[in-house]
């Protein structure tokens, strides 16, 4: 059995119309936080289109593997059917899932994995939300550390939004593995940064 990177419908509307700040350095960016994370870690890639899709923006390599699901683009709010898509992937030691969308497929398909006893993890910096991700001080192309996230995430909870602390709940689902990595960050390192990107903020915007 092998290891596997399943990236969900990176067909071009998506990346049109919700991946911000698209342009080469950024979409190279994510080729290269792909190849160190998992392709150079021995995870065989698959790219997940619609019927009447072709995969758009990413450069795909010799190794990679584009497969499809039985649902078309445009067809109203019908979702793929988990199962059609996961049985393509053959045996699976460890199943990563990510691309669009985070909140609705991504996650939709995550617990269609685990339903169907796959070892599964989500990435969420490899979704849409890639652009805001890898700009933390803390992320790392080569390693994926999903309690950095969620300790950034209490950080704005705690200084923001205190009655939205029930949102962290969506991250005790089993497929984002919590309890599986452990924080290089606390919430005081979140607050210092953003402090310091405040202070150059208001240097650099000032009047000469």
């Amino acid at each position: 059995m092998s290891k596997k990177l399943l990236f969900l419908y990176p067909v071009e509307e998506y990346w049109v119309n919700n991946f911000p700040f698209r342009n080469e350095r950024s979409i190279k960016k994510l080729e290269t936080t792909i190849d160190l994370r998992y392709r150079q870690k021995g995870y065989e890639i698959y790219f997940a289109t619609f019927r009447n899709r072709d995969v758009f923006q990413l450069q795909l390599q010799p190794t990679d593997h584009v497969i499809r699901v039985e649902t078309e683009f445009f067809e109203g709010f019908k979702y793929p059917n988990p199962e059609q898509l996961l049985n393509q992937l053959g045996d699976t030691e460890r199943l990563v899932i990510c691309g669009f969308h985070l909140p609705d497929c991504v996650v939709r398909m995550a617990q269609g994995a685990v339903d169907m006893k796959f070892d599964t993890l989500v990435d969420v910096e490899l979704t849409e939300n890639f652009a805001y991700r890898s700009s933390k001080f803390y992320f790392n192309p080569e390693e994926y550390n999903f309690a950095n996230i969620f300790v950034d995430g209490m950080h704005d909870i705690h200084k923001y939004s205190p009655p939205s602390l029930y949102r962290m709940k969506e991250y005790e689902k089993e497929f984002y593995h919590l309890k599986d990595f452990t924080p290089t960050i606390t919430e005081e390192d979140v607050e210092i940064h953003e402090q310091d990107q405040e202070t150059l903020f208001m240097e650099f915007s000032s009047p000469r």
